[in-house]
């Protein structure tokens, strides 16, 4: 079962550009070094393009690009963390830094007990990401469903790359 509207009992938190995100760690494939990835002509801008996993080519999201962060050159120790999208999709995302596994137990919601001021804050936060926003002892963590980080053009996008190389 992948991606359902369960609550997660554990998230993979990872980085990019010092910003702490999560999915669930039930769409968590693998994690692997960010060491070859080829460019895609024509591709959109948060796509860095693929790789080759065990003889399946899979697109390469850049988070950094998608979340509107500073963009920079692939560096050595950047990772791969590849999620399914479904059952059948899987795809790469890559970060910074993957940080690890986090017990959905151990996060709590920033401006829970707070100010109503700090809880507008989380509010507006999780309104403008669409992220559920939380905390531990690190700080805050916007955790996202796979689905939620593909735009619908991100999401034709893929399926137009999938047909042309399942050649459909």
């Amino acid at each position: 079962m992948r991606s359902d509207s369960h609550s997660p009992s554990h998230y993979f938190v990872l980085k990019a550009d010092s910003r702490r995100f999560a999915v669930p760690i039930r769409d968590v494939a693998k994690i692997i070094p960010a060491l070859y990835v080829t460019r895609i002509p024509d591709s959109p801008p948060e796509i860095e393009g693929y790789f080759d996993f065990h003889g399946d080519l899979l697109p390469l999201l850049n988070l950094r690009c998608r979340l509107g962060l500073n963009k920079r050159p692939l560096q050595a120790d950047d990772v791969i963390v590849i999620v399914h999208l479904t059952e059948d999709i899987r795809l790469g995302l890559l970060a910074d830094e993957a940080e690890g596994l986090v017990d959905a137990e151990s996060l709590t919601k920033p401006g829970k007990f707070g100010s109503s001021d700090e809880t507008s804050a989380v509010q507006k936060m999780e309104s403008e990401t669409q992220a559920q926003v939380f905390g531990d002892k690190d700080g805050i963590i916007l955790a996202y469903r796979v689905s939620q980080l593909l735009t619908r053009k991100l999401m034709v996008w893929l399926d137009g790359l999938t047909d042309k190389v399942q050649g459909v």
